[in-house]
């Protein structure tokens, strides 16, 4: 079970290195599509997949798993890849020049703050 959490984990590290790769080419909307599917991945590995592992397939207590196959640790990456996400779409309005809604900006930025 330990490969196939170590799997699901460096799929999730190598879609969030699609949605670096995406922005240093100023393809925003590509890197912020990237990020929300790493998101979801660790969400994923964080909230189903580890926690029945866990329960119903291990001796082993929480503090005792080494720190990448952790629930926490895995919590912390999906709230990263979604605020990452919500940069990519400030940086998306903000390129075009277009009328951007004030609002939306304020609340992506309070989102990406917290």
């Amino acid at each position: 079970m330990y490969e196939l959490v170590m799997t699901v984990a460096c799929a999730a590290l190598a879609t969030g290195r699609a949605g670096c790769d995406s922005s240093v080419s100023d393809d925003f909307a590509a890197a912020g599509k990237h990020f929300k599917v790493a998101a979801g991945i660790w969400q994923y590995l964080g909230q189903d997949l580890m926690p029945k592992w866990i329960a119903y397939g291990s001796d082993a207590l929480q503090e005792d798993l080494p720190m990448e196959a952790s629930t926490r640790v895995a919590d912390a990456m999906m709230q990263l890849n979604l605020a990452f996400a919500q940069q990519m779409i400030m940086s998306a309005a903000l390129k075009n020049n277009t009328k951007t809604s004030y609002s939306l900006m304020s609340k992506l930025t309070l989102g990406i703050s917290c």
